[in-house]
């Protein structure tokens, strides 16, 4: 996915969702007790999360890596029409989005933002969001603290597999390898995911943030949780 908007403002609108839902966990923390927990503010929060997800796609249409994807100058020629369904027909059939992971690192619970993403079905979370946008005083109880972890942790992903936004999140130290060079890192991500051209490693590549972290997959190289689990902890600076 790429977008082609300045590479900094995407993360810099992710970073500040991130805060301001760290911010509302002081109050009401991440348990599965509290996942059908809703709020006003949460309400604003999913539905500005869910904006941004579809600005996303739809910018993320232009990028250079779709150039050879089948129908896309269709999709171009229409990309203020195009809806959830053709977001799934190109970003997930081109990068496989319901097949990735995102750990919430609170927890350490496994996330699948996009699971059971289909052309006819949508994420649980865009389901909601849709909800509350269009009647938030019907809907409010669809923003819940769940729907609202699952849309921000989506929007993590989007930006994290974007192929023109991992240099940028290299060279701010969001992805990182311990030992490994910014330039020979960036190498090695093609799309998301690990060039498995390259020799297999004995530790991930990864993107982390306070809330939330990947691993990006690679064919060569397998990592048992216990091993993502200690490379994604807030203890491990590497």
């Amino acid at each position: 996915m790429g977008i082609y908007t300045n590479q900094s403002t995407s993360w810099e609108q992710y970073l500040f969702f991130e805060r301001t839902f760290l911010e509302y966990l002081r109050y009401v923390p991440l348990s599965s007790n509290n996942n059908d927990v809703w709020s006003y503010q949460l309400s604003d929060l999913i539905v500005n999360i869910g904006s941004v997800v579809d600005s996303f796609f739809r910018n993320s249409v232009s990028s250079k890596s779709l150039d050879t994807f089948q129908g896309i100058q269709t999709h171009r020629s229409n990309v203020k029409n195009l809806k959830i369904q053709e977001f799934h027909d190109i970003f997930n059939v081109q990068y496989g989005l319901s097949n990735k992971n995102v750990y919430e690192l609170k927890n350490y619970v496994k996330l699948s933002p996009f699971d059971k993403w289909t052309h006819n079905g949508s994420p649980f979370w865009w389901t909601d969001y849709n909800k509350v946008k269009h009647n938030r005083f019907e809907n409010r109880k669809q923003a819940t603290l769940n729907s609202t972890l699952h849309a921000l942790s989506a929007l993590f992903l989007l930006n994290v597999a974007s192929p023109e936004l991992i240099p940028y999140l290299v060279d701010i130290g969001v992805i990182h390898r311990m030992g490994w060079g910014e330039e020979y890192l960036k190498s090695h991500i093609v799309d998301g995911s690990i060039n498995d051209a390259k020799p297999n490693m004995h530790e991930p590549i990864h993107a982390k943030t306070e809330l939330f972290g990947y691993i990006y997959p690679n064919k060569s190289s397998k990592f048992d949780e216990a091993e993502q689990k200690r490379i994604l902890s807030p203890l491990n600076k590497g």
